[in-house]
């Protein structure tokens, strides 16, 4: 690797137990990330072979734009549909242990 940068992106919680981020926000953050690090590298594009972009999670575009935020993963939306699929489940089957989790951070 000859050179490397890091940026980090704030989030929001829209409503409670919700956590998103702006992939706009993104957008002009993985560009300033990118010219950061290759006026640090001194390169330009074409001495470029490989670079890695890495995100938290994903977004949906269509037709050149974002569907919605991107759902990070602090968000606990979904706790109440894996408190109602713990209901359904036979105490004893193994698969209860995947829900004793009280966060969606390590289950969905």
């Amino acid at each position: 690797m000859e050179s490397f940068s890091t940026r980090g992106i704030s989030g929001y919680s829209p409503q409670p137990g919700w956590a998103e981020q702006d992939p706009m926000t993104w957008r002009k953050v993985v560009i300033k990330t990118i010219r950061e690090t290759l006026r640090k590298w001194k390169a330009e594009g074409k001495e470029i072979i490989g670079m890695t972009i890495s995100l938290q999670r994903e977004v949906v575009i269509w037709g050149g734009s974002f569907l919605y935020n991107a759902i990070i993963w602090l968000d606990n939306r979904i706790l109440s549909q894996v408190e109602q699929i713990k209901k359904t489940l036979d105490p004893e089957d193994s698969i209860d242990n995947w829900f004793e989790y009280k966060s969606s951070i390590f289950s969905f």
